[in-house]
C-alpha cells in the first residue's frame, strides 16, 4: 500500500492525475483486452501490456527519450498508485513482441527503382483509435475532418535512411490526424517521398475509424 507521504516524495507528482485518469477511464483494461488475445502471453506474466504502455507514457512525460531512461525514473514512478513499472529490458522486450514485420515496396523515380520500407501495424493503430475514443476525445455523434501529412524525424539510429541530395538520415512517417490528435501512423523510412502509399494509408485509417463508429466528412492532404 502506497501512502500519501510516499507520493509526495516523487519529483514528478504532476504525472499522478494523468495516470489516474487513464485508469479511471478503463484504458488498462482496453489495452489488455485488445492485445492479450492477439499476442498471447503466459498467464503468470508479472507485467501486462497496459503496465508497459502506461509506464512508458509516464516516463516519456517525465522526460524519458530512450527506453533505458525508465531505469532512472523507476523509483519516482513506482510511488504512483496502481502503476506497475517494468524494467527497461521488459519494456523493450514487450515492445518487440508488438512490433510488426517491416514491409518493402518498390518505387520508380527518376528512371530508378528504389526499395521503400514501411510498417502500418494495423493492430496498434486500431488500439490507438479505440483508446482515443475511450478517453472521450472522439465520439460517434460528430463528424470530423481528417488531415493527412508526413513529418520527417531526423535521426542517426540504426536502420535510418535518406534520400540522395535531400534530408539527412531519418524516418518519414505519414500521420493521420483529427484536430491535433493522431489516429493513424504509418512509419516509413527516410528515403520515401511524401505521396508514397498515401491512398493505402488513408483507406486503412478510414476503415479503422469506420470500425469504431467515427464519421469522417472530409479528408485534407497536400499530396
Amino acid at each position: 500500500m502506497k501512502t500519501s507521504s510516499e507520493i509526495l516524495t516523487t519529483r514528478y507528482g504532476g504525472i499522478i492525475p494523468v495516470v489516474q485518469e487513464m485508469i479511471k477511464r478503463g484504458i488498462p483494461e482496453l489495452i489488455d483486452s485488445h492485445l492479450e488475445v492477439e499476442f498471447k502471453r503466459k498467464h503468470n506474466s508479472k507485467y501486462k501490456f497496459s503496465d508497459m504502455f502506461i509506464s512508458w507514457i509516464a516516463a516519456a512525460l517525465c522526460g524519458a527519450t530512450r527506453i533505458d531512461h525508465v531505469t532512472g525514473l523507476r523509483k519516482d514512478l513506482e510511488v504512483i498508485p496502481d502503476l506497475n513499472v517494468p524494467s527497461h529490458d521488459t519494456v523493450g522486450r514487450m515492445m518487440k513482441i508488438l512490433s510488426d514485420k517491416i514491409k518493402v515496396q518498390d518505387r520508380k523515380m527518376n528512371y530508378q527503382v528504389n526499395d521503400n520500407y514501411y510498417d502500418d501495424n494495423i493492430s496498434l493503430n486500431r488500439l490507438l483509435v479505440q483508446v482515443t475514443k475511450q478517453m472521450g476525445i472522439l465520439n460517434e455523434k460528430d463528424e470530423y475532418i481528417l488531415d493527412v501529412d508526413c513529418t520527417f524525424i531526423d535521426t542517426r539510429c540504426f536502420g535510418a535512411m535518406s534520400m540522395k541530395d535531400k534530408d539527412g538520415p531519418g524516418f518519414y512517417p505519414m500521420i493521420c490526424l483529427i484536430g491535433n490528435l493522431p489516429v493513424f501512423i504509418e512509419m516509413r523510412n527516410g528515403n520515401s517521398i511524401a505521396d508514397f502509399r498515401i491512398k493505402e494509408t488513408i483507406e486503412s485509417c478510414l476503415d479503422l475509424l469506420d470500425e469504431a463508429g467515427i464519421k469522417i466528412k472530409k479528408v485534407r492532404t497536400d499530396g
